[in-house]
């Protein structure tokens, strides 16, 4: 009788063991932690956005410009209007300073799917494009607060 009761605690212990390994591997490697860190929602709209890329780089003034891939999805409106423009949104990076999307139609590159204008989306429609900023050389971001017709904000370092 007293081997059949220490088998049972020494497997129950063994179970124990095993559990407590498995919860300390995954609070250390997070292996169920979404891919899509960077997909928030607000009162109406979801945002998704990619990393952003570098498109070009003037060493002389110390600038580059980004292009931020973004989706807008509305998701509770019946019809929103939608109008992205310098207004639109603010990308605040981590030495402190607020960047401004610029108007595609002003640069000489060949941009794929520039998002700027007016779009008007039914419930559950999305726009997907690109934005584009002039940042400093040594940019590295922090927040993009989506400003226009809602208010979402995303932190890129999570």
């Amino acid at each position: 009788m007293n081997y059949i009761k220490n088998n049972l605690l020494l497997f129950i212990a063994l179970i124990f063991v095993f559990a407590s390994l498995l919860v300390s591997l995954n609070i250390i490697f997070q292996p169920f932690k979404s891919s899509d860190y960077l997909y928030v929602a607000g009162k109406t709209l979801y945002i998704k956005l990619d990393e952003p890329t570098e498109i070009t780089k003037d060493s002389g003034n110390n600038e580059k410009l980004i292009s931020i891939n973004t989706e807008i999805i509305n998701s509770a409106s019946t019809e929103l209007l939608i109008s992205i423009n310098e207004q639109s949104v603010g990308l605040l990076s981590v030495n402190g300073f607020t960047y401004s999307p610029i108007n595609p139609n002003s640069l000489i590159l060949d941009i794929n799917k520039p998002l700027w204008g007016s779009f008007k989306l039914s419930k559950n429609q999305m726009i997907k494009g690109n934005l584009i900023f002039k940042v400093k050389g040594s940019f590295e971001p922090k927040t993009f607060e989506w400003l226009e017709s809602d208010r979402v904000i995303i932190n890129f370092s999570q």
